[in-house]
């Protein structure tokens, strides 16, 4: 993929089509997360190693400076998750707090103030999350209880309270209790219910909520049509869910393929990925999506503008 700041991690900056490229200085990584541009690993330690654009100071290493090779957040020993956004990250922490990092213009990083900060700021008042996701401008938690506080730009409904929204620290996510699960795309979210069932709340203008609709969203709505979910796949304005059949439906804008439906259109209600029935992974990036199966090998589907795709090509797929 593209590779301009370092986010590849191989100590270079040249993009990379195929063979992929092995992250330096990398051996004990339990969970990659990648958004823009920049990376992060949750390590086996607790630590979080970091590399990429780092202009504000979004790889939480104390400085703005850029790194093409990994890179330890600042003073983190007891993480238990890991997200980044644009141009911020956030760590949920084994005693339940959360921490931010990197820009905070309008409180993304949840610490009360608009001032970025490039190591890890606490979250105001959250003592009880077990998984953290970022968005563009938003961060949202989820608790023990169920219940997800979010937090930062809330113009398209992120936050889940009301439209046109911005808090600077947490804020509950209006009647949603038994959420197990949470993922962030560029300007909205989806949680996993006890039940299986997928709400989402943000923008929606391209049908990525999954509701059949185009209207932003201040509450949740339902995921239409999925009731076996098992984990979430956001991207910029689209979003995949994985089921426990190991089958995927996704949502939302398509004109690179990123639905994987065979089609380069959007739709607003869920569609199956073509020939996949064997998912034990997903991921998602701004307009392309990858899975695990059940093999071990790694299939990817959308936006290959850069090679992001792995398949030695810059087609879409």
């Amino acid at each position: 993929g593209v590779n301009a700041a370092g986010e590849l991690g191989n100590g270079t900056t040249a993009t990379s089509l195929a063979p992929y490229v092995v992250v330096t200085g990398l051996a004990d990584a339990e969970r990659i997360v990648a958004h823009g541009s920049q990376s992060c690993a949750l390590k086996a330690t607790g630590e979080v190693a970091c590399w990429g654009l780092n202009n504000h100071g979004q790889l939480g290493d104390g400085t703005t400076t850029n790194r093409l090779t990994p890179t330890l957040v600042s003073g983190v020993i007891d993480a238990i998750d890991v997200s980044v956004g644009n141009d911020h990250g956030c760590i949920a922490h084994a005693d339940g707090t959360v921490s931010c990092f990197g820009s905070n213009a309008i409180g993304q990083l949840g610490d009360g103030t608009g001032a970025d900060h490039s190591t890890p700021a606490p979250v105001i008042n959250l003592i009880d999350a077990i998984e953290v996701c970022v968005g563009a401008y938003h961060s949202c938690a989820l608790l023990t209880s169920g219940q997800v506080g979010c937090w930062g730009d809330g113009t398209y409904g992120e936050l889940g309270t009301r439209l046109y929204d911005v808090s600077y620290v947490p804020a509950m996510v209006s009647g949603l209790t038994d959420a197990v699960h949470l993922a962030c795309g560029g300007h909205h979210s989806c949680a996993v219910r006890a039940g299986g069932q997928v709400a989402c709340w943000g923008a929606d203008w391209s049908g990525q909520l999954g509701d059949g609709g185009t209207a932003n969203q201040a509450s949740p709505v339902a995921f239409s049509g999925v009731d076996n979910a098992v984990q979430l796949a956001l991207g910029w304005d689209f979003s995949c869910v994985r089921r426990s059949t190991g089958a995927v439906a996704c949502a939302g804008q398509g004109d690179s393929g990123q639905l994987g439906d065979g089609a380069c259109a959007g739709t607003a209600t869920p569609v199956a990925v073509g020939g996949l029935s064997d998912a034990v992974d997903l991921a998602a990036g701004i307009n392309h999506a990858c899975a695990v199966r059940a093999t071990g090998s790694l299939v990817c589907w959308g936006d290959n503008e850069y090679g992001q795709l792995g398949d030695g090509t810059r087609t879409h797929r």
